[in-house]
């Protein structure tokens, strides 16, 4: 009896520490926002911990994309989005993960003119105007991943940076004569690239890079035209 007792006390405050580490999020602050419009967006409800992490929905496929909060306290979180959001999806999830795993409830975050004027209250388009959204910026390439691949290997290549746009394309160094028996030319090619989100790109390479040169040059280009400074993906 004395030890069916224990276990039954300990399976308790096992369960009692693991509901006051879950975070628990109430509301989103603002709930709505413009496309493209930086924001500081606040998280409010209860057992935030230091470490913990925003999570916010991706524009593609339901992938959540982490994010560091500037400031912490055990009732607020607080997000700084300097690029804002595109428009797609209209709804976006947002949860809290504190350090050790427990994750909280998830909310929506509205994007888009109709959804963010009708919480801010500012005045609606005139009938008929298209009202566009503001320019995310010129892009720029913080860090490729990997950043080094095998001669001739199929590769993932993961490009971080800012200012990325759905339909932002990937210039690559590549041999233009590959395949063929002439000698090679190497020059910019442009290939689609997925985009994650203002953040992300990610690009497939199917056949590799040949051995030579053994550094390229990559570069995003949105589809303003607007450049990011050449980045070096290497072999």
């Amino acid at each position: 009896m004395g030890n069916a007792l224990a276990i039954a006390v300990a399976a308790s405050l096992t369960s009692v520490l693991a509901h006051a580490e879950s975070p628990s999020l109430l509301s989103l602050e603002p709930d709505a926002v413009l496309p493209y419009q930086p924001l500081t967006l606040r998280l409010v409800g209860r057992g935030f911990r230091v470490g913990a992490t925003v999570y916010v929905e991706g524009s593609l496929g339901g992938r959540f994309l982490p994010y560091q909060p500037v400031a912490v306290e055990e009732e607020t979180l607080e997000v700084e989005l300097p690029l804002g959001f595109a428009p797609t999806p209209r709804e976006r999830g947002v949860c809290v993960k504190n350090p050790g795993g427990s994750t909280s409830s998830t909310l929506q975050l509205r994007v888009g003119e109709l959804a963010a004027r009708e919480t801010t209250g500012a005045p609606a388009a005139e009938s008929g105007e298209t009202l566009a959204p503001a320019s995310p910026g010129v892009p720029s390439i913080r860090e490729i991943r990997p950043s080094s691949v095998p001669p001739g290997s199929p590769v993932l290549l993961e490009i971080y940076g800012s200012g990325f746009t759905d339909g932002a394309r990937v210039e690559l160094t590549v041999n233009l004569r590959a395949g063929s028996t002439e000698l090679p030319e190497y020059a910019p090619k442009a290939f689609e690239a997925e985009w994650i989100d203002q953040g992300l790109l990610e690009l497939e390479l199917q056949r590799g890079f040949y051995p030579v040169p053994a550094a390229r040059d990559l570069v995003v280009v949105n589809p303003d035209g607007s450049r990011s400074e050449p980045a070096d993906s290497g072999e």
